[in-house]
C-alpha cells in the first residue's frame, strides 16, 4: 500500500529545532521475480544465459549466469524443488541434448538426449505440483525425464498448433503459446489437449 513515513532527528544544541523531520510518501509492493533464459538477444546486449526480472519492470532483464556454450538452447527451465536449472540444446544429430546448468555460474553439465531425432523442443516447464518436468514440440506434449533427458509423449493438442513456448502456473496449470494462430493456449497435463485461451495481440 502507499505510506507516508517520517524520519526525525534530534542533535545538541540545534539552532534550528524546526527542520528535524523529513516526510516522504512511499508504495510498498510484493517484489514479484519471473526467471527465464535469454536464448537469442538481437541487439547482443544481454549474453545467452539465465535470466530473472521484475514483473514491475519486465522491460529489464538481469543475467543470472551466461552459459558456457554458444549453442543454441531451445527450452530452459528451473527446478524449484531441486534447484537445479535443466536445458535442452540443439545437437548436430538431431536430438536436443539435456543438460544441467549451474544458477551461478552458468556452467553445463550433459546429462543425456530427448531419445527422440524427430522432435524439435521448443518450451520446457517444470511443474511445482508434480515435481515433474514437461517440454512440448510442435504440437506434443511430454514429459522429460530429469537424470535421462529423454521425453516420453503423451498426446497432441488437437489444435494443430505449434508451440513456442511452454509454462506451468503455481497451481499445475500448464499454458503454452502456438505461433500459428498467437494465442494462448491452455494444455491438459493429462491427455496434451489442448484450450485456447485468447489471443495475445501481437505476432
Amino acid at each position: 500500500g502507499d505510506y507516508e513515513v517520517e524520519v526525525c532527528t534530534q542533535l545538541a544544541n540545534d539552532p534550528n529545532p524546526t527542520n528535524n523531520c523529513k516526510s516522504k510518501n512511499v508504495s510498498v509492493q510484493n517484489v514479484t521475480y519471473a526467471v527465464g533464459f535469454n536464448a537469442f538477444d538481437p541487439n547482443f546486449n544481454l549474453d545467452y544465459g539465465l535470466v530473472d526480472y521484475l514483473l514491475q519492470t519486465p522491460s529489464y532483464m538481469n543475467l543470472l549466469a551466461p552459459i558456457t556454450t554458444e549453442n543454441f538452447i531451445c527450452a530452459g527451465t528451473f527446478d524449484i524443488g531441486n534447484q537445479t536449472w535443466y536445458g535442452y540444446m540443439y545437437g548436430s544429430d538431431g536430438y536436443q541434448l539435456f543438460y544441467t546448468i549451474d544458477p551461478f555460474t552458468g556452467t553445463m553439465i550433459n546429462i543425456g538426449d530427448s531419445g527422440n531425432e524427430d522432435e524439435i523442443i521448443s518450451g520446457m516447464a517444470y511443474d511445482l505440483i508434480t515435481n515433474n518436468l514437461y517440454v512440448v514440440g510442435q504440437d506434443i506434449l511430454y514429459t522429460a525425464n530429469k537424470t535421462t533427458g529423454v521425453i516420453t509423449p503423451i498426446g497432441p493438442s488437437g489444435l494443430g498448433a505449434h508451440y513456442i513456448a511452454l509454462a506451468c502456473s503455481g497451481t499445475g496449470q500448464l499454458y503454452g503459446i502456438d505461433m500459428l494462430s498467437d494465442n494462448l493456449i491452455s494444455i491438459n497435463k493429462t491427455t496434451g489437449a489442448g484450450t485456447p485461451v485468447g489471443y495475445l495481440g501481437f505476432d
